[in-house]
């Protein structure tokens, strides 16, 4: 019996019923062990078979079959297959009486489900209850995949930190249990500091779970991390490595997916090195594989390539065409990173159209008209940067679109001496020429510094933004000057969003960012960091004044209630605060961890109140 199995085994038949005898649960389970982690529609496969012998099985092992059947089904996005076996999984639990594990392994299982339908919200509120129970479960490998799920539940995470401080604790119980989970837990926790735009990180974790998916051969696993350390790269400048590791997958995947994808970032190192010939030529190649993604972001990031490429190289008629096509012109639902590239595109347009031969007079009087009319466009590019720091590094962007603006200017300046040499432009023709261009010059120069500030404010507070207040604490270290930080955040923010609504939770950011302002002297700095926390700079300053000073924001904030209608909402705050000298200050990281530990105690403590790291100020 057991070479027949063995020998069904290796035809991927070990599931099979011998001889046509009935599948007893101890061989569903050995076969079960013997397929590997990552082939669910087998393992679902194997499910349906032992199903059918599985009336006389006692209920604990009918649980175990249909579990393992969900979950295989979940992950397969088998959404009717997952839900007729929930239905069996529902019926086993009513009829007996499920231990701690059984009952948490089930609510996962539900919110796995309830996520599959696209209820997002049912899911998190399945996985919230199951944390609820976590100390109850004794397999690490559990805990790790419940973790996983709920870290997604992004909602219910007072602070972005606390998401990342999970992903590292299921990260530490799936190794050496689960190398599968292990990978996955580093390639999440990499997009997690993808979103916060740390590429340097997001490198390391989404490398790390490559090497892990790599020893595994989980071939779908394995291309979109891939793809993952090609974008970090690229993100960081590393355009040699990127390429490289473009390279390396095009010699392992296949997928007209991973074509098009490995050939989308390469177009996107080109336009940023600007090489548009080979902009071009990728982007005509890429054409190939557009129906892959079609309807997707992916494929108008594509399209809006193919169109600088083909601007660039002089091709206007065909660049309009295409525009007309594919209905590149719309900004309404776009990310902010297809928000960014419409805008080079439109810039690259009007450069193109302003030095069509014959038509310069009229093409600087349209550039101008041009200008006027999405001068407001540009605000909210740079607005929805700012405010989709998930999908792309919003600082870097914003650099790039100043070069490009300062680029623009050179073009605009070269067009203007060309004009003078063009002997059929009128004395008349060619002053209003000047002027127009001199007026757009001036346009350009204002818009670069309403940039440079746009792209240093927090959008929704007006204070600096996390990447701002980061690198003036880094100036200050280089420079050898000390300084009191304070770490402070907002109690009890995640109950006034659930209770009133993330309106109400933006005025109350709005609110308190208003009234620190107000207080600080001019020389302190505030910034926002994230969520509800902020971060207060004091220059070289004594740490008995701000302490005083801080304890004066802490009484403020706590007797100025936001005024909601009639209502008056009670808003306080929890400080933590660190003298820090220069060298401090270079290892930032650690000094906020401090911070972060500390401001753990004042809420412990009860909150509303003010605590110092490593001082004896009370």
């Amino acid at each position: 019996m057991q070479a027949t199995l063995g020998l069904l085994g290796l035809l991927g038949l070990a599931w099979l019923p011998v001889f046509g005898q009935a599948m007893t649960f101890a061989e569903f389970e050995h076969q079960l062990m013997a397929l590997p982690e990552t082939e669910y529609r087998q393992r679902l496969d194997l499910v349906q078979a032992a199903s059918k012998d599985s009336t006389d099985w006692a209920a604990v092992e009918r649980f175990e079959l249909f579990w393992h059947g969900v979950d295989a089904a979940n992950n397969a996005l088998e959404r009717q297959a997952a839900g007729g076996l929930l239905q069996r999984l529902d019926s086993v639990s009513q009829a007996m009486a499920l231990t701690d594990d059984q009952r948490f392994r089930w609510l996962v299982v539900q919110g796995e489900y309830a996520q599959l339908q696209q209820n997002n919200a049912e899911g998190c509120r399945l996985f919230e209850q199951a944390m609820g129970s976590l100390s109850t479960v004794t397999s690490p490998v559990v805990r790790a995949e419940l973790m996983q799920r709920y870290s997604r539940c992004q909602h219910l995470f007072e602070k972005e930190s606390h998401r990342a401080q999970l992903l590292k604790t299921a990260i530490r119980l799936a190794a050496g249990q689960s190398a599968l989970l292990e990978a996955q837990l580093l390639v999440e926790l990499g997009e997690f500091y993808n979103r916060l735009g740390n590429h340097t990180l997001a490198e390391r974790y989404y490398q790390q779970g490559l090497d892990g998916f790599t020893r595994l051969d989980a071939s779908a696993d394995r291309l979109t991390a891939t793809l993952n350390v090609a974008l970090a790269q690229m993100s960081l400048g590393k355009y040699a490595q990127s390429l490289t590791t473009l390279s390396q997958g095009d010699a392992i995947f296949s997928q007209d997916y991973w074509h098009f994808q490995s050939h989308r970032v390469r177009a996107e190192i080109a336009l940023t090195q600007q090489n548009y010939a080979q902009l071009l030529q990728i982007s005509r190649a890429n054409e190939l594989y557009r129906d892959a993604l079609l309807g997707s972001a992916f494929a108008t990031l594509h399209d809006q390539f193919l169109t600088i490429g083909l601007l660039r190289q002089g091709e206007l008629a065909a660049a309009q065409r295409l525009i007309e096509a594919r209905d590149l012109t719309a900004y309404e639902g776009m990310p902010g990173k297809l928000v960014h590239y419409q805008r080079r595109l439109e810039l690259e347009l009007a450069l193109a159209v302003a030095g069509e031969l014959g038509q310069q007079q009229h093409a600087l009087d349209a550039l101008l008209a041009w200008y006027e009319q999405t001068e407001a466009m540009q605000k909210r590019a740079m607005e929805e940067m700012l405010n989709n720091e998930g999908d792309f590094d919003f600082q870097q962007q914003a650099i790039e679109l100043l070069r490009q603006q300062t680029a623009l200017q050179d073009s605009l300046r070269q067009q203007e001496h060309n004009a003078k040499q063009q002997a059929w432009l009128t004395a008349l023709g060619f002053g209003l020429a000047v002027v127009i261009l001199t007026a757009y010059l001036v346009l350009m120069s204002r818009s670069k510094e309403r940039i440079q500030r746009l792209s240093e404010r927090d959008d929704l507070t007006g204070v600096l933004n996390r990447r701002a207040i980061l690198s003036h604490i880094q100036r200050s270290a280089q420079q050898k000057r000390s300084m009191v930080v304070c770490l402070f955040d907002l109690d009890h923010f995640k109950r006034i969003n659930d209770s009133y609504g993330h309106v109400v939770g933006d005025a109350a950011l709005r609110h308190v960012a208003q009234l620190v302002t107000q207080t600080l002297r001019q020389s302190d700095l505030i910034g926002r960091i994230g969520g509800e926390e902020f971060l207060l700079c004091f220059h070289e300053s004594d740490p008995s004044f701000v302490d005083g000073l801080c304890e004066r924001l802490r009484q403020r904030l706590a007797g100025s209630p936001l005024q909601i209608g009639e209502r008056s909402l009670l808003i306080t705050a929890s400080f933590a605060c660190v003298a820090a000298t220069p060298e401090q200050l270079m290892s930032f990281q650690a000094l906020y961890s401090q911070l972060d530990a500390t401001l753990y105690q004042a809420k412990d403590q009860g909150r509303n109140r003010l605590l110092w790291v490593e001082s004896g100020i009370a």
